[in-house]
């Protein structure tokens, strides 16, 4: 009977001592260790993307890419500075929540040469690029030249005439010559055309007209033909010849 009691007791003791946790039973005489983890991962946000294409003088366009969903602005930096501040940069457009990885924007002529900041924020996290918006194309002056001769016609000139004309390259250059003797010169008209009367003393000789323009030259030459003598001075030389001669024999 005793031995009976002893166990119960003992029994009752180790009741006493169990305890809940949750719905588990742990006896107290087990060291139990409970742990609580944490699952939460931390998530990284990636800034978003920017890329700016090479630009096109004269466009005074800006492209590139983004990520989808961001938010653009486009400021003019006021004084050609990498140091941007609110003092000196003027928000000139914006593009929210863009909705392609692509984009566009458009700039005033005045604007070529500065430094333009573009912006693409999202999530709270902001990607910046500083550019300088390309001026107009740089063209090259072209000289217009002709590799083919000037222009040179002369007119049919009467007999007895010293007045040559005649129609050259518009804005060319005329020379006279006598042999190798310069005469005069002129500029030809808008239409080409030339003349120049010459002195008498040149009928029954050659005349060399020479026409430059772009350093290329073309020559010709004429001779101007002296005056036929008519019929009528000629029986007047005749008539005044025999009456010489009769008046001569006479005497």
């Amino acid at each position: 009977m005793r031995n009976k009691f002893f166990a119960s007791a003992l029994l009752g003791a180790a009741l006493a001592t169990t305890i809940f946790v949750g719905d588990q039973q742990i006896n107290a005489a087990t060291t139990t260790t409970v742990r609580t983890i944490n699952t939460t991962k931390k998530t990284t946000v990636k800034a978003p993307k920017l890329v700016i294409n090479k630009q096109i003088k004269g466009s005074y366009t800006l492209t590139g890419k983004v990520t989808k969903g961001a938010n653009l602005r486009f400021y003019v930096v006021n004084d050609n500075s990498n140091k941007v501040t609110k003092s000196n940069a003027t928000l000139v457009g914006r593009i929210l929540n863009i909705k392609t990885n692509k984009f566009s924007q458009k700039f005033f002529s005045q604007n070529a040469g500065k430094t333009i900041l573009v912006s693409a924020a999202k999530n709270g996290v902001r990607t910046r690029q500083l550019v300088v918006l390309a001026g107009p194309a740089t063209t090259k002056k072209t000289t217009t030249t002709t590799s083919t001769k000037p222009l040179l016609k002369l007119n049919t000139i009467k007999a007895g005439s010293t007045t040559i004309t005649g129609t050259a390259t518009p804005k060319a250059t005329v020379r006279f010559y006598a042999g190798k003797d310069l005469i005069t010169k002129k500029i030809a008209k808008a239409d080409g055309s030339f003349s120049e009367e010459l002195y008498s003393s040149m009928l029954g000789k050659k005349v060399t007209i020479k026409v430059t323009y772009n350093k290329k030259q073309v020559t010709k030459s004429i001779t101007l033909k002296k005056a036929k003598a008519t019929k009528t001075t000629e029986t007047t030389t005749k008539a005044t010849t025999k009456a010489t001669t009769k008046a001569t024999s006479t005497n």
